[in-house]
């Protein structure tokens, strides 16, 4: 039986954004985790007001959602063994994830607010990587020697 692992021919950076994909996990499930039971009270101790609290436990909530969607894709698209070029989606959503969710976990937790540019960018790169997989479906693997990188 065929693993569904990365292969030598392109597993390296495959394992790597594999790896990645799991340290985003686990990060998404402790930032939901501290935005249900640590959040509000560390900005309430920190004396925000109310509106401003569910604003930024709001904003926690969107970051996780993303991270958490988005590592999902990760790992499906390279699971995908005949789409040719996957790790270009892979990193693309790697990269988006670390800028857009990335951007709104600085401000929900810490208030700190990144270049405006920095949220955006990261959104962008989430759609790319979703347009490059509809791309990369078109073309043909290169199934006669079983490099599919």
């Amino acid at each position: 039986m065929a693993s569904h692992l990365p292969n030598e021919n392109c597993g390296r950076f495959s394992r790597i954004l594999l790896t990645v994909a799991g340290g985003y996990g686990v990060l998404a499930v402790a930032f939901g985790a501290y935005r249900a039971h640590g959040l509000p009270l560390a900005l309430k101790a920190a004396g925000l007001e109310a509106g401003e609290i569910t604003e930024r436990v709001s904003l926690l909530g969107l970051a996780v959602q993303y991270t958490l969607l988005h590592t999902l894709a990760i790992i499906a698209v390279l699971a995908l063994t005949q789409l040719r070029f996957r790790a270009l989606a892979g990193t693309l959503f790697s990269v988006g994830i670390l800028l857009f969710s990335g951007s709104l976990i600085l401000d929900a937790i810490w208030g700190y607010q990144p270049p405006s540019f920095i949220p955006p960018l990261g959104g962008m790169l989430l759609i790319i990587g979703w347009i490059s997989v509809m791309l990369l479906t078109w073309i043909p693997s290169r199934a006669k020697n079983g490099v599919t990188c």
